[in-house]
């Protein structure tokens, strides 16, 4: 017995009309589908997937960290484009910002998160003759690196603690 959980931000069924995914695929799938919105129509599990994604975190913590309600507000309110990954790391960036076991708005990075959401939407490339997968995430790594040293105004050892790399990677 094999079960397969999928997920897509496509719209399946035009897919199928435009010819892009089996029909016969699509068919077998709608038997036991499930939808789950975007977690920006789920306002109310905000809070509820943060707590969660923290409690995790303050397993591998010397000294746990909890949310302030001025920082689960900060966390409401924001769209989510990426979901739960995107809150995930800024819930993880938020634990190594706060020094003090309150998770304020301050240390709550939203820029970034919108930022690493932008690098993963690239559009696919074209693959051509000649393409290399090196050169391409170089890029992408560099646009990431020149992002995020704009944001910490050149400070490379904050840069890299924002990336979860060494100051060297950076360089």
């Amino acid at each position: 017995n094999v079960r397969l959980i999928g997920t897509t931000d496509r719209d399946l069924e035009a897919e199928v009309r435009h010819g892009r995914f089996p029909a016969d695929v699509w068919r077998r799938m709608q038997a036991s589908m499930v939808r789950l919105p975007p977690l920006r129509e789920r306002g109310g599990d905000i809070t509820l997937l943060a707590r969660e994604e923290l409690e995790r975190l303050n397993r591998t913590l010397p000294r746990p960290k909890r949310f302030s309600p001025a920082a689960l507000a900060k966390l409401e309110s924001h769209s989510w484009p990426s979901n739960i990954s995107e809150l995930r790391r800024v819930v993880e960036q938020a634990v190594v910002n706060a020094e003090q076991p309150a998770i304020q708005p301050e240390h709550i990075d939203l820029d970034l998160s919108v930022n690493m959401a932008n690098v993963f939407a690239h559009a696919v490339p074209r693959i051509r003759e000649g393409f290399s997968i090196e050169d391409y995430l170089r890029t992408i790594k560099h646009e990431l690196v020149r992002s995020v040293l704009r944001k910490t105004r050149g400070n490379q050892s904050q840069a890299a603690r924002l990336l979860g790399v060494t100051p060297q990677a950076i360089s």
